[in-house]
């Protein structure tokens, strides 16, 4: 049931994201260029600073999107076993190419950095399994060790070439003017109240080339010197969430930018685009560090899990992938806050993939140590009268893993 629930979530991931790249991506190739204001926010469409902003919001989300995209289609292709309807797979094909053309085009370095791990992190974690199940006979271990380095060194190197590629070349395919595009400026010009214009976007020298904000870290660069202020002044407990904004343009004027005497801090108003800064200015150092020890304690879990997993010949390819989705997720946080702060698409991710991993490891790794937090609730709030120990309570399926495993061992002692 678990795995259907995440099959239709993944699907209508799918068809949604698909739907608004789609319609960025003809954005694009009409040229259309536009801006509109909600309160004291301005929202751009098409090619603006190098990068194609798009039906959602910004160029960061967009490529990201594009990064999920290919993790859920995964998960559902493992779901369906292969046995994915002929629809479906059309759509998965179809789907792939807008994603990756948008994703090349919003030109971000932070999503390119996470699909480079996850090329690398899942293949990693899908092969090791197997090698370990041929170890014994040298020719095949070594056989599956060599594919498994070439397809975490190429597949990289293919993606990032193929971004360099594909920024220089995908220019090209806009259609600098034309009757559709000039009337599909006029009603969004009247529609927006905002400035609309038809090929102003790629005009000079027709490439995606970005601002780096006089440093080569970026913007963010700027946010994280504010957050690293605001934390040195107020450690502990932090200034709050909505306060961010605030302390960051107050302490930022204690330090250079190149922007003159007024100071500048790009995307401010959605924090400081990093969750361990956001956590520590917002929630001090004593906020983040239960954050923190939460996700140690979720990587410890999990890999005890997936060693259980190989010595017992048990992988679960699906529990596999959604702790894929949750390493991915968290490395995105290194340039947002989404999966805490806010109602965020990361947050939808991160928390749906968890959710499944966790139930898969509380269903199916029932030997070893219990974690933590569940050995502390119990103490706390199921103690036994008698010896003063937590009662370890079993879920329904936890039950009836242990039945089945008690059968498997009982049947050599019965044949004897």
């Amino acid at each position: 049931q678990v795995k259907k629930e995440l099959l239709r979530f993944g699907h209508t991931f799918l068809v949604l994201s698909f739907s608004g790249q789609l319609i960025s991506l003809v954005t694009f190739v009409l040229n259309v260029n536009f801006s509109f204001a909600v309160g004291d926010t301005v929202y751009y469409y098409g090619i603006y600073d190098g990068r194609l902003w798009g039906f959602y919001s910004n160029p960061n989300a967009a490529s990201f999107y594009a990064v999920l995209c290919f993790m859920l289609m995964c998960l559902c292709i493992l779901i369906q076993k292969g046995n994915v309807p002929r629809g479906w797979k059309i759509f998965y094909w179809v789907s792939t190419i807008v994603e990756l053309l948008v994703f090349f085009l919003c030109n971000s370095r932070t999503s390119l950095l996470v699909a480079c791990v996850f090329l690398v992190l899942f293949p990693l974690l899908m092969t090791i399994p197997e090698i370990v199940r041929v170890w014994g006979n040298k020719k095949e271990r070594g056989a599956r060790i060599r594919r498994l380095a070439a397809i975490c060194i190429i597949a990289p190197l293919a993606l990032l070439g193929a971004h360099e590629y594909a920024i220089d070349l995908l220019p090209n395919f806009v259609i600098q003017s034309s009757t559709i595009s000039e009337q599909l400026t006029e009603s969004l010009e009247t529609y927006s109240g905002g400035e609309v214009s038809v090929s102003s976007g790629l005009e000079g020298s027709g490439e995606l080339e970005r601002s780096n904000y006089g440093t080569r870290f970026g913007g963010r660069y700027y946010l994280w010197r504010a957050g690293v202020e605001i934390v040195k002044n107020a450690p502990l407990f932090g200034v709050g969430n909505d306060n961010v904004p605030t302390y960051a343009y107050r302490y930022a004027a204690r330090y250079y930018t190149n922007f003159g005497q007024s100071v500048y801090l790009p995307g401010v108003t959605g924090g400081l685009h990093n969750l361990f800064f956001q956590l520590a200015a917002a929630s001090g150092l004593v906020g983040m560090g239960i954050f923190v020890l939460f996700c140690v304690l979720l990587v410890i879990r999990s890999i005890r899990y997936y060693i259980w997993m190989i010595k017992n010949d048990r992988v679960n390819k699906v529990a596999i992938v959604c702790f894929c989705i949750v390493v991915i997720t968290l490395l995105r946080t290194m340039t947002d806050t989404g999966i805490v702060y806010g109602l965020y698409y990361l947050g939808v991710i991160f928390w749906t993939a968890l959710s499944g991993l966790m139930y898969f490891m509380d269903t199916e790794y029932t030997a070893g140590r219990r974690p933590v937090g569940a050995v502390i609730n119990d103490f706390l709030f199921h103690r036994s009268k008698d010896r003063g120990m937590p009662k370890l309570k079993l879920t329904a399926g936890q039950k009836r893993v242990r039945q089945r495993e008690k059968k498997r061992k009982s049947k050599p002692d019965s044949m004897s």
